[in-house]
């Protein structure tokens, strides 16, 4: 699934995260922000199978910056549902420190 997701028009903040994200077989990213009326910075995203979001989940647990950071899902469409990858209001930091912390799975992984 190639992602609609375009660098260019993403805040700088999020560029790390969604690229390392996109990078993990069979997640596809499709919107960002960085957080706003008190919502925290946001990807959402789609898989293809349950396994696919294991690394994912290996990267949130653990200490910080991994207990920050929720998934849920956005039931915009069901056939298709979106989830949600969304962290604390204005820890920017954090979403470096988890895309660090994908792509070090996915070397530790290789």
């Amino acid at each position: 699934m190639p992602s609609d997701h375009d660098p260019q028009r993403m805040h700088p903040e999020m560029v790390p995260l969604v690229d390392a994200l996109n990078r993990l077989p069979g997640i596809t990213t499709h919107a960002s922000c960085t957080g706003k009326d008190g919502r925290g910075m946001w990807v959402t995203f789609q898989f293809e199978q349950p396994t696919d979001l294991v690394p994912l989940a290996h990267c949130l647990i653990g200490p910080c910056p991994g207990d920050m950071w929720a998934v849920t899902l956005e039931p915009a469409d069901e056939e298709q549902p979106y989830f949600c990858l969304e962290g604390p209001v204005g820890a920017y930091w954090l979403a470096f420190e988890m895309a660090g912390r994908i792509r070090e799975w996915m070397e530790e992984t290789a």
